[in-house]
């Protein structure tokens, strides 16, 4: 039996550290914050619970692997910008939105993990809800294909929640997202992924076609 919680008030959690701290934010405040800022930094690693506390495991290795701080871009990684300078034109805007939507992307996701792993059916729920009215926020997202890969990763192939909210939203851009290696190693590397993208295309063209129908009754 593992005492080291007993005799230091600590214990090791081996998950993402913001994902946690979103997972107690919500047990104390039924919600957590939806859209964190490019300038967001990295929570404490201890968070304090009077006598008892958690302590996040941040070493790297295969056994403990950690997201990376930020997503690469489609095309590049978005830095953060100065606010010292010039105000923003709306095509540097334009960029911000698209970075801060993929990170707010992955932090629903990896909060809609952790909820299933310690079992909290409402913050589940709830990072579902957060998920899906992020992904309607500006296109294109910086760091879509790691959004993908935490998806299809951390979700089993029964949790349709994500799964199908992305796949939906790949559809939509398929003419643009089939033309970039990134995309397509994603489809390659997660063929559920690539099946649930062409089931949602599929679904997309009956939709038309039923539209189609029904204007020419009328």
């Amino acid at each position: 039996m593992d005492m080291s919680f007993a005799l230091w008030g600590e214990i090791e959690l081996d998950d993402d550290p913001s994902s946690i701290s979103r997972m107690l934010t919500y047990l104390y405040t039924n919600n957590y914050e939806d859209a964190p800022g490019i300038e967001e930094k990295e929570p404490d690693s201890m968070v304090d619970l009077g006598e008892a506390s958690i302590h996040f495991a941040t070493s790297i290795s295969d056994n403990n692997p950690r997201e990376p701080d930020y997503i690469l871009g489609v095309d590049d990684d978005p830095r953060e910008p100065d606010y010292d300078d010039p105000p923003l034109d709306s095509a540097a805007r334009l960029k911000i939105a698209q970075t801060v939507t993929g990170r707010a992307l992955r932090d629903h996701a990896l909060v809609y993990a952790v909820a299933e792993k310690y079992d909290i059916p409402a913050l589940k729920d709830l990072a579902g809800k957060k998920f899906k009215l992020r992904s309607r926020d500006v296109w294109p997202i910086a760091g879509l294909q790691n959004v993908v890969r935490l998806v299809y990763q951390k979700t089993p192939d029964h949790d349709r929640a994500l799964r199908t909210v992305i796949a939906e939203l790949c559809a939509q851009h398929l003419p643009e997202l089939i033309s970039t290696d990134k995309f397509r190693s994603s489809v390659l590397k997660f063929s559920s992924f690539g099946l649930d993208m062409l089931q949602a295309c599929v679904a997309e063209h009956e939709a038309d076609k039923q539209d189609l129908w029904e204007r020419r009754r009328r």
